[in-house]
């Protein structure tokens, strides 16, 4: 075959190539643009680290992609097979942190995925009252939510962390500690995976004493489930200047002291505990870590 016939050979098949990928790509852009573009509904708390997102259904969907982001973040991707499911979970979620989501819809062709049009932008932040009772609270009922011990006992859950403590006094070797301790229900994801995070910090924090959830009357986030005291006989509790309970506060010279601004203190403000160190100079709590900083 001569040279020209082999040129005008290539340059045929390369014009027939060029036909069949555009008629290809306006079929893939037909299918997707039968698909209606999805529409966020709601999104609501369920506990303390997830989030529900509806949507409205879409006519001829196989199924959905949701997709997540926190803050300025990259978004992450959730896929939801089946045209009936109209909701999804997403989990590890932390309250005071915005959180954008968007879905679409998708339906299969030949095996391949071919997706509608992105929904808006809807941002949410995880409501604290939500999370753990179900139903918003006001400020006054923090600590005191549940009638009696016997009702705050029925949404309690135990939990089981790992902390670093000294073998032998306050210095020297340190070794690994199982603590069990209660704590509400929707709360308790959220304590083993901030204690988890603690107990692999480089500090290696060390705790000799920890308490959660515990029974009295009056008002206390204790009471609740909500509130941890760690350390209290060396992070104590100062009323107007007077040690009330515990002994001392004495960070960088007592190991078993929680710095202000150490590993404990950010981790737990992370995951939506506030020290109670800023009720003001005439109460101080150091020991104290609540999940509504009361």
């Amino acid at each position: 075959m001569k040279t020209t016939e082999r040129s005008r050979c290539r340059y045929a098949w390369g014009i027939l190539a060029a036909v069949m990928l555009l008629v290809f790509g306006l079929a893939w852009n037909v299918q997707a643009a039968s698909l209606g573009r999805a529409e966020i509904k709601s999104v609501k708390t369920r506990t303390a680290d997830c989030q529900r997102v509806y949507w409205k259904k879409v006519s001829g969907a196989g199924g959905y992609q949701l997709a997540y982001k926190m803050n300025s973040g990259k978004y992450k991707y959730q896929t939801v097979s089946g045209s009936a499911s109209v909701h999804a979970d997403v989990k590890k979620r932390r309250p005071e942190e915005r959180y954008t989501y968007r879905v679409r819809a998708y339906k299969l062709v030949k095996k391949d995925k071919v997706y509608g049009s992105w929904s808006d932008e809807v941002v949410s932040y995880l409501q604290k009252d939500v999370a753990i009772y179900g139903r918003e609270a006001s400020y006054g009922t923090y600590g005191q939510f549940y009638k009696s011990s016997a009702a705050a006992k029925k949404h309690m859950k135990a939990v089981t962390v790992k902390t670093w403590d000294f073998a032998s006094g306050k210095k020297g070797r340190k070794i690994t500690k199982k603590w069990t301790i209660y704590v509400h229900k929707n709360l308790a994801d959220t304590v083993k995976r901030a204690f988890n995070e603690i107990y692999r910090g480089s500090e290696k924090f060390p705790i000799h004493a920890l308490g959660g959830w515990r029974q009295g009357s009056g008002r206390s986030e204790h009471y609740d489930g909500t509130a941890i005291d760690i350390n209290p006989d060396e992070n104590c509790q100062k009323i107007n200047g007077k040690v009330v309970v515990g002994k001392y506060w004495r960070p960088g010279r007592d190991p078993y002291s929680i710095p202000k601004d150490g590993e404990v203190a950010r981790i737990l403000r992370k995951y939506g505990f506030t020290q109670g160190v800023f009720w003001g100079k005439n109460n101080l709590d150091y020991m104290h870590f609540s999940y509504f900083g009361t």
